[in-house]
This record gives C-alpha cells, structure tokens and sequence, in this order.
C-alpha cells in the first residue's frame, strides 16, 4: 500500500468520523493527481521553510526527473535579518543553506525589514519595504500600505 493510499483509506475516513462527518465512500481518492510535466516549466520554485514539508516537496520533485537547473529554493525569513528572533529557529538560514549546497541548487532569501515582531509592535506608521533576493538581484517594494493608527490590538480583533 503507497504512503497516500494509506490516507485515503485509514486517515481522512477517520478524522470524518471525529468531526462528525459521514464517512466518505471507500473509493474517494483525494490523493490521485495527474503526473505533472516538469518539462514545460521554465523555473520549479520551492518554497523552503526547512521543514519536513518543504524538504518532502523538493525530494518529490527530483525524484520526478525535474530538470535540476530549473530548479530554486526560496525561503522568507519571517523575523527578518535585524535581530528579531520571535519566530524563526536561530539555525534556519545556515539550514537552508545547507539544503542548497547539498543538492547544489540556488536559494534566495525574502524578508520584510524590520520582521514580523516590527510588524506587529508598529503604530502609527506605514509597513516597512519587503526585499526580495532574484537570481537578478535584489527587489526592494515600494508599497506602502495605510498607517495602522490603533496599534497591536486592531491587528487582530
């Protein structure tokens, strides 16, 4: 039995029944996808947290046969690069970077200046620029979005 079948059969008919739901029919497949040519894509981007998802996705994607030379990691850093260590795992950067090296594939850095931690502590002010790393160069943004005027709490309520 493939690792998928297993969740169609076992997993979803299972959470169905602890939601309530009325089990699907043993034959839905959720699953079941056409393969996919990688050939007809110009560049395959991967978004890579460094975790077991993103990790699953990139060795999915060479095992296909993908073009290795199409292929990029891209990874946000979500406390961005000014100290804030809120969210992100201290390691996750040299993580990434090693992921790269090890399969020799390029890997781009996005982050918002300032972080998610500036983010949420703003007030009164505009959002800072987003800098995104191209195979070009780097992408400042220029969008500035209206001031939150009421702090933290509008933020989320």
């Amino acid at each position: 039995m493939s690792f998928d079948s297993f969740d169609d059969q076992y997993i979803i008919p299972g959470l169905e029944m602890q939601a309530g739901i009325e089990p699907s029919a043993p034959t839905t497949t959720y699953f079941d996808a056409p393969d996919i040519d990688l050939n007809s894509y110009d560049n395959i981007i991967v978004c890579m947290s460094g975790g077991k998802d993103s990790i699953a996705c990139l060795l999915h994607i060479i095992e296909m046969g993908a073009d290795k030379s199409k292929i990029e990691l891209w990874h946000h850093e979500v406390d961005g690069r000014e100290g804030s260590s809120l969210m992100d795992w201290k390691f996750m950067t040299s993580y990434n970077k090693a992921i790269a090296a090890a399969f020799n594939l390029p890997l781009y850095f996005s982050w918002l200046e300032g972080g998610f931690e500036g983010e949420m502590l703003k007030k009164d002010a505009y959002s800072r620029p987003h800098l995104i790393e191209t195979p070009d160069g780097l992408i400042v943004s220029a969008v500035k979005p209206r001031p939150s005027g009421r702090g933290y709490k509008a933020l989320w309520c």
